[in-house]
């Protein structure tokens, strides 16, 4: 369900690309740092976007140090830190662990049972400091489960549920909790529209099952303009750059590349 909240590299400037390395290096840092070097493999592009955007409502600037990095050789890093960057490994913990039990009970994932087991023990240390969003989440989860398994055709129900957990996420700002909602019906739907094809072929759920493929542009760009409506009214002291190239280009990038992979626009076959 993650893996959506991407940078376009193709036309970030230098200049924004190094300040988003030093998002991302430093919940990298802070993973490591409070669950082991193993919680590095946990590091998300969509929690590197939530440490930008709550940076970015903070007046103070985020701190910041030079970190040798063990997967560059030991290069020096510059890593922006503090209290946020504290939070988003949190966050990245109990969704990551989450994920893998839902995968567990969708799939029978035995990849995601050896995870869950190594993770354990990051997530409880994660969900002991954040027990209400744990809940939040975990309710939300269960909320969407049951959703799917009567093969909702609406698929705003499923979106909304999402949405929810994005919004308790986003809640460390609460002047960030609607866009935080918007931002998770984004990805919601935009994962269903990236699996629209193999979960007909395989006979998955899918909320879009009762729409042709040729409207799923219109419905996606419906959500990604409510989405820009609610960022715009994020009062952001920096790092706009950044967060302006994932919400109008990055976070669509997956979707427009599949299809281009498929070699033709959507013209409404299934």
């Amino acid at each position: 369900m993650f893996g959506y909240v991407n940078v376009d590299l193709r036309s970030l400037p230098h200049d924004a690309l190094k300040e988003y390395r030093s998002y991302y290096c430093g919940l990298c840092r802070a993973l490591s740092k409070n669950y082991g070097a193993a919680a590095r493999w946990l590091l998300s592009f969509d929690t590197v976007f939530l440490f930008i955007i709550l940076s970015a409502m903070e007046r103070q600037q985020p701190q910041c140090t030079q970190q040798r990095c063990p997967y560059h050789f030991g290069a020096q890093k510059t890593c922006f830190c503090g209290d946020i960057a504290e939070y988003c490994a949190d966050v990245t913990v109990i969704l990551a662990y989450l994920n893998f039990e839902d995968d567990i009970a969708d799939s029978k994932s035995h990849a995601a049972a050896v995870m869950r087991r190594i993770y354990r023990r990051a997530y409880d240390k994660s969900r002991a400091k954040h027990p209400q969003l744990s809940l939040q989440i975990l309710h939300a989860l269960k909320q969407l489960d049951r959703e799917e398994k009567t093969s909702q055709t609406n698929p705003d129900i499923p979106a909304n549920i999402f949405g929810q957990i994005l919004k308790a996420v986003f809640a460390y700002n609460k002047d960030a909790e609607e866009f935080g909602y918007m931002l998770g019906k984004a990805i919601y739907l935009t994962d269903a529209a990236c699996d629209f094809k193999s979960d007909l072929k395989h006979k998955r759920y899918n909320p879009f099952v009762c729409f042709r493929m040729s409207e799923l542009d219109s419905i996606l760009n419906q959500v990604y303009s409510c989405c820009a409506l609610e960022y715009e009214k994020l009062e952001l002291y920096r790092s706009k750059e950044i967060a302006d190239n994932v919400i109008y280009s990055g976070i669509q990038l997956k979707y427009e590349l599949l299809k281009r992979l498929r070699g033709k626009k959507y013209d409404g076959s299934v």
